[in-house]
């Protein structure tokens, strides 16, 4: 099969989204539930907390922004989960600003 060092870079493009797992499956030949395995041989690598991966912003992206504009990003996503809690989203921009309900959505 594949070495150590094979399956981290496997884990490693999957976990940066390089390749998606149904790709990968067909590139690799290997079952999906195997390629989990690598993707949490290589976070174990790296150790990121279980269960996370990078959201739109991809991890490389972090790595080029500069300590205020991490800041500015860490505030958004707090701001985003204060108000996931209460209970709406807000879509749009400015003026064009809408807030959303999600009480009626099913968060399970």
């Amino acid at each position: 099969m594949y070495t150590r060092e094979q399956r981290i870079d496997i884990g490693k493009k999957i976990y940066n989204r390089e390749l998606f797992y149904k790709d990968a499956m067909h590139l690799f030949n290997v079952a999906r539930p195997t390629l989990v395995t690598y993707v949490n041989l290589y976070k174990a690598t790296i150790n990121a907390p279980k269960g996370l991966r990078p959201s739109s912003i991809s991890l490389r992206d972090y790595y080029s922004l500069s300590k205020e504009e991490l800041i500015n990003e860490l505030m958004n996503k707090d701001i985003e989960v204060e108000r996931l809690k209460k209970g709406y989203q807000v879509k749009g921009v400015s003026s064009k600003k809408v807030f959303v309900s999600i009480q009626d959505v099913n968060m399970k």
